[in-house]
C-alpha cells in the first residue's frame, strides 16, 4: 500500500511563499558576478576498460586520478566545483580573485597532463593494465559568470552559471585528446605568458558564430611575486610641471593662454596640476571646476566651480547654502565702486540658481535660450570680477577645468562665450585656462584657435621612472627581483596602476609573497583587493557603488535599514578610508564620501548581481525621495537613473520626463535627446505620450539643423495623432510643419498647417496655443505683403498674450507690429512699438527681445538717416548679442554697424566689422557667405 504521508514534510508546499518577495522587507540574493576562469576536463579511455575489471577496481582508479587532478587544481589556487563521472569541473577566481586566474587555470591543466603521464607509466606496470593508455581532454574559458550557492544550505553547494561556463564545456568537447583548448578571447589575456597554436574557427553548440580556438603549447615564463609600499612621490613629470610654471614666471601676452593637459586615465593629470597649484598657492588665484560623468546636470562644470569657490556641498540645506552665498558676496563686493557692486548683486540670484538655491527672480521664470543667456552672463560676470580681484592683487587668475571629455552641451556653450569674449577684448585681465581631459577629447575651435594654446600630453612614465616610483613604494620589503621586474612590465608606465599594485601587495602576508603569481590586469587586481576585505566592509562598498562615485552616508544608512542589516556605518567607512578605498569629501560635514578611484567603484558595481543592483537602485531612489522631498528637482537626473536601472518604469518615466525637460529648458540638446530616447525605449508609455516625446525630439533636431531629415518624422507623427484624436499633438505637428514649410518658401503648405494649428487651438480653448498660432499666421501674412491682415492678427496675438500675462509673447508681438509699421514707412509708430517692446523686455529681463528691439530701433534710425542716433542703439544690441553669443543677431548688427560707419565716412571701422562677420561665417562653416563678405571687403578697399 502506498503511504499517503508526504515524504517531503508538511511544509514542502510553503516553498512558493518562501520564494515570493516580502513587500515589507527587501533583501539581496546571495551571489556575485565575477570574472572567473573555468576548467573542464574529461578522462579518455576509461570506458574501454570498464568491462574488464570489477566495479571496485574501476572506482579505486578513478578516485586516484580525481585526487591527483584535485591537487593540481588546488595547488594553483582553484577549487573543484564538481565531479562528473570520468570528468571534473574547476573554478579559478570564483571565491577569491587573483589577477592571474587564467594563468593559474592553464598551469593547473598543464600539471594535470603531466601527472596523467606519470600515472600512465605507473598504471601500465600493474597486472591487467599493461596496454592501458589514458588520455585527457581539457577546455578552458575566462569570463563574467554568476557565482554563489545553490539549493539547500550545504557546504560546497557553490557553483557558477552563464554562457561563459557553457563555452568552457564546449572547448573541452572540441579539444583533441591530451590537448588544452581555449577561445581567442581567453588566449589574448595571457598571450605574454604562454605559447599557443591556432586551430581555426570551430562551430560551437549554443553559439551563433564560429569561435576562433587555440591549443596551449607551453608557458613562456614562470609566474613570480612582488611586494610594494604605497608612495605619493611626484616622479617623472618635471618637464611638464616646468612648462606649466613658465606661465607664472614669464610675462604673458594679452591673448588668452590655454593649456590642454591630456592623457589616459591614471597617468597623473590631476596630480600634475595639484603640484603646480601647490607651488604657486601664494602667487596666483585659482578657480576649479570639473565635469561630471554621472547623470550630468546642465552647466555642471560651472556649478562645480561655484561650489568649490563657495565651499558648498550638495546635501546642505538651502538656507546654509544661501548663507554661504551671502557671505561670499559681501566679501566680493567689499571696496567695489557702485557700478561693480550693482553688477555683482544683479547676478546673485542667477548664481543661486546654479547652486540649486531657489530665489524669486523674473529671469528664472524664462526658459530655453533666454534663461541660458542670463546664466551665460552671470558666470562670465562672476569670473570677470574674480579676475579683477586677482589683477588688483597683482596675481594671475588660473582656471582649472577637469574631465572636459564629459562636458555637457550647456557648459560648453558658456565656456565658448567666455573665451570668445575675452579673446578680443584688450582691457580684460589675463586668465590662464588649464584644461584636463582624456586622449579622445579634442579641443573645440574656439579654444584651439587661441594664439597661446599649448598642449601637454602625458605619456606613460619611463621604465627608470616607474622603477624609482616602485622603489619608494617597496622600500624595506624583501621582494624578489623578478617580482619587481614584472611589476614594472605590468604597470605599463601608469602611476595609478602602480599605486593599485602597492595597495594589493601590502595586504598580502610576507609568508605568502612567493606563493602568489603577479596579477595581470587592473580589473582583477582591484577585485582581488576587494576580496580581501571582511565581508561587512566589502558589502558596504558594493552598496555605496550603486549610489555613485560620490555618495551620502544618509542614503547608505537608509539602504541598510531597509535591508535590515544594521551595522556601525561610520566605523565601517572609517576602516575603508584607512585602506584608501574611499575618502571623506574635504570641507564637508563628513556625511559625504567619494571613491578614491573611479575604476574601483566600477569594479565594485559590476560585481553585484543584476537582481541585487535593481534592489539597490530602487532603495537609492526611495532614499532620495524620502530624505530630500523638498529638493527633488536637484535629483531628477539621478532619480531617473536609479529607477530606470531598478526597472521601476512608472517612476523612471516621471523623472526621465522631468530631467529631459530640465535639459531642454536651457538647450542642453544632447542630454535632452538622450533622455527622450531612453523614454521611447520604455514599454509602459501610452501612444499619445510616445508621440509627444517624438515631437519634442523633432523640435530639438530642428534647432540643431537636422531639418530636412525630421520633416517626414513629423508627418508620420501627425498621421498617428489624427488617428488617436490627440488634439494637442496635432497642434504641435501642424505648427512644426507650418514653420518648416515657411522656411522652405512653400507658402501654400505653410498656410494650411498654420491655419489647422490655429483651428485646433481654438477648439481646445487654449489661450497660449491660440496666441502662438495667431502670431505664426501673422508672420505668414507679413511675408505675403498683406500688411493689413498681418497687423490685425498680430494685434490679436498681443491681446491673447495680455490675457495670460505672457510678457515674452507681448514683447514679441510688439516688435512684430513695429516691423509692420516699418514696412509701411510709418516710422513714428514703428519706434513706438519698438520702444514698448524694449520697455517690457528690460522690465522682465528678456535678453533676446531686448536685443531685437534695440536692433530694430537702430535700423529705424538708419532708415531716417539719423546715423548718430542709430550708432548707440546698435552698439547696445552688439553688447547683448556678444553676451548671448547669438550668431544670427551678431551678423545682423555687425552688418548694420558697418553700414552706419560707411555712411559716416569711417571706412576703417566699417572694414573691422566686415572682417568680424567674415571670421564668424568661416567659423560656422558658411563658406558661401564668407566669400560674399570677402567680396564686400574688397569693394570697400577700392579707392
Amino acid at each position: 500500500m502506498i503511504d499517503d504521508e508526504l515524504i517531503f514534510g508538511g511544509d514542502f508546499f510553503d516553498l512558493e511563499t518562501e520564494l515570493s518577495p516580502d513587500t515589507d522587507k527587501l533583501q539581496l540574493r546571495e551571489g556575485e558576478l565575477r570574472e572567473v576562469a573555468i576548467l573542464f576536463a574529461d578522462i579518455k579511455g576509461f570506458s574501454s576498460i570498464s568491462n574488464l575489471f570489477d566495479s571496485e577496481t574501476i572506482h579505486k582508479k578513478m578516485d586516484e586520478l580525481m585526487k591527483i587532478f584535485s591537487r593540481c587544481i588546488s595547488y594553483y589556487g582553484g577549487f573543484v566545483d564538481k565531479y562528473m563521472g570520468d570528468g571534473i569541473m574547476a573554478l579559478f577566481g570564483a571565491k577569491q580573485a587573483s589577477e592571474q586566474d587564467t594563468e593559474r587555470a592553464i598551469m593547473a591543466a598543464l600539471k594535470m597532463q603531466q601527472q596523467l603521464k606519470l600515472y600512465n607509466k605507473m598504471l601500465c606496470k600493474q597486472a591487467g593494465f599493461e596496454a592501458v593508455e589514458l588520455g585527457l581532454r581539457i577546455g578552458l574559458n575566462t569570463g563574467m559568470v554568476s557565482v554563489g550557492k545553490v539549493g539547500a544550505d550545504r557546504e560546497g553547494d557553490f557553483t557558477v552559471y552563464g554562457p561563459e561556463v557553457n563555452l568552457a564545456s564546449r572547448m573541452e568537447s572540441n579539444a583533441p585528446v591530451n590537448g588544452i583548448m581555449l577561445p581567442q578571447s581567453t588566449m589574448k589575456q595571457v598571450t605574454r605568458s604562454f605559447n599557443f597554436e591556432p586551430v581555426g574557427a570551430k562551430s560551437v553548440k549554443g553559439f551563433d558564430e564560429p569561435i576562433e580556438c587555440f591549443i596551449v603549447l607551453s608557458p613562456k615564463f614562470e609566474g613570480s611575486l612582488h611586494h610594494r609600499n604605497h608612495s605619493t612621490h611626484f616622479i617623472g613629470r618635471e618637464a611638464e610641471l616646468a612648462k606649466l610654471q613658465a606661465f607664472i614666471t614669464q610675462s604673458i601676452p594679452l591673448q588668452t593662454p590655454v593649456v590642454h593637459i591630456k592623457g589616459e586615465a591614471g597617468l597623473g593629470k590631476t596630480r600634475l596640476v595639484y603640484e603646480f597649484e601647490r607651488a604657486n598657492a601664494e602667487l596666483a588665484i585659482f578657480l576649479h571646476g570639473a565635469c561630471s560623468a554621472i547623470s550630468p546636470a546642465p552647466l555642471n562644470l560651472f556649478s562645480s566651480m561655484l561650489e568649490v569657490y563657495l565651499q558648498i556641498q550638495l546635501n546642505e540645506a538651502p538656507e546654509i547654502k544661501l548663507s554661504k552665498l551671502n557671505t561670499a558676496f559681501v566679501k566680493l563686493t567689499a571696496n567695489l565702486n557702485e557700478q561693480d557692486t550693482q553688477e555683482l548683486i544683479d547676478i546673485k540670484n542667477l548664481i543661486a540658481f546654479l547652486l540649486e538655491i531657489k530665489l524669486d527672480d523674473p529671469r528664472l521664470k524664462q526658459s530655453g535660450t533666454d534663461l541660458l543667456n542670463h546664466l551665460f552672463i552671470a558666470v562670465e560676470t562672476f569670473i570677470r570680477h574674480i579676475a579683477k580681484q586677482a589683477a588688483q592683487a597683482a596675481k594671475p587668475l588660473i582656471i582649472i577645468l577637469d574631465d572636459l571629455h564629459w562636458m555637457d552641451e550647456a557648459s560648453g556653450r558658456v565656456l565658448e562665450n567666455i573665451v570668445n569674449n575675452y579673446s578680443h577684448k584688450e582691457d580684460c585681465p589675463t586668465i590662464l585656462w588649464v584644461l584636463m581631459s582624456r586622449m579622445e577629447y579634442t579641443l573645440p575651435p574656439y579654444l584651439a584657435k587661441q594664439s597661446k594654446a599649448s598642449d601637454i600630453q602625458l605619456k606613460p612614465l619611463k621604465q627608470s621612472e616607474i622603477k624609482s616610483l616602485l622603489q619608494s613604494h617597496t622600500s624595506g620589503k624583501d621582494i624578489p627581483e623578478d617580482a619587481l621586474d614584472k611589476v614594472v612590465l605590468l604597470s605599463e608606465g601608469n602611476p595609478f596602476y602602480l599605486e593599485e599594485w602597492c595597495n594589493y601587495i601590502e595586504s598580502i602576508p610576507s609568508k605568502e609573497l612567493r606563493d602568489f603569481p603577479v596579477p595581470a590586469n587592473l580589473h582583477a587586481l582591484i577585485q582581488s583587493r576587494l576580496d580581501r576585505l571582511p565581508l561587512a566592509l566589502r558589502m558596504l562598498l558594493y552598496k555605496a557603488s550603486v549610489i555613485g562615485q560620490d555618495f551620502f552616508v544618509e542614503i547608505l544608512r537608509y539602504i541598510e535599514s531597509k535591508l535590515h542589516e544594521p551595522k556601525n556605518i561610520e566605523a565601517t567607512l572609517t576602516s575603508l578610508e584607512e585602506q584608501s578605498f574611499i575618502f571623506r569629501s574635504l570641507g564637508f560635514d563628513y556625511s559625504a564620501y567619494f571613491f578614491k578611484h573611479i575604476t574601483t567603484r566600477e569594479v565594485a558595481y559590476q560585481t553585484l548581481l543584476l537582481e541585487n543592483r535593481k534592489v539597490l537602485h530602487q532603495l537609492c531612489g526611495e532614499a532620495i525621495e524620502q530624505l530630500y522631498p523638498e529638493r527633488l528637482d536637484e535629483f531628477y537626473f539621478i532619480l531617473a537613473n536609479h529607477f530606470s536601472k531598478a526597472d521601476i518604469d512608472d517612476k523612471a518615466l516621471v523623472y526621465l520626463d522631468k530631467a529631459a525637460s530640465s535639459a531642454a529648458r536651457i538647450y542642453n540638446n544632447a542630454q535632452a535627446l538622450e533622455l527622450y530616447s531612453e523614454m521611447l525605449a520604455m514599454t509602459n508609455i501610452s501612444k499619445a505620450k510616445r508621440l509627444d516625446i517624438r515631437i519634442k525630439i523633432a523640435d530639438i533636431k530642428w534647432l540643431t539643423g537636422e531639418r530636412k531629415q525630421i520633416i517626414p518624422e513629423v508627418q508620420s507623427i501627425l498621421a498617428t495623432a489624427q488617428q488617436l484624436e490627440a488634439a494637442d499633438i496635432c497642434f504641435s505637428a501642424h505648427r512644426f510643419l507650418g514653420i518648416a514649410a515657411f522656411y522652405q518658401q512653400d507658402m501654400d503648405a505653410a498656410y494650411t498647417h498654420l491655419t489647422n494649428a490655429k483651428d485646433i487651438a481654438e477648439e481646445l480653448a487654449d489661450t497660449l496655443l491660440s496666441c502662438i498660432a495667431t502670431g505664426n499666421l501673422s508672420n505668414w501674412y507679413f511675408q505675403k505683403q498683406d500688411l493689413a491682415q498681418a497687423n490685425a492678427m498680430q494685434e490679436e496675438s498681443l491681446e491673447l498674450a495680455g490675457k495670460i500675462n505672457d510678457t515674452q509673447r507681448q514683447a514679441k508681438s510688439l516688435s512684430n507690429l513695429g516691423m509692420i509699421a516699418l514696412a509701411r514707412k510709418d516710422y513714428p509708430l514703428a519706434e513706438q512699438y519698438f520702444n514698448s517692446s524694449l520697455n517690457i523686455a528690460v522690465a522682465n529681463r528678456l535678453l533676446k527681445e531686448e536685443s531685437i528691439a534695440l536692433g530694430n530701433l537702430g535700423f529705424t534710425k538708419m532708415q531716417l538717416k539719423d546715423y548718430a542716433a542709430a550708432m548707440p542703439l546698435l552698439l547696445a544690441k552688439l553688447h547683448l548679442a556678444e553676451q548671448m553669443n547669438d550668431y544670427q543677431e551678431l551678423l545682423k548688427v555687425l552688418g548694420n554697424i558697418s553700414a552706419t560707419h560707411q555712411e559716416q565716412g569711417d571706412v576703417h571701422a566699417a572694414l573691422h566689422c566686415l572682417e568680424r562677420i567674415h571670421a564668424l561665417k568661416l567659423q560656422s562653416g558658411d563658406d558661401a557667405g564668407a566669400v560674399q563678405t570677402a567680396n564686400e571687403i574688397k569693394e570697400l578697399h577700392k579707392p
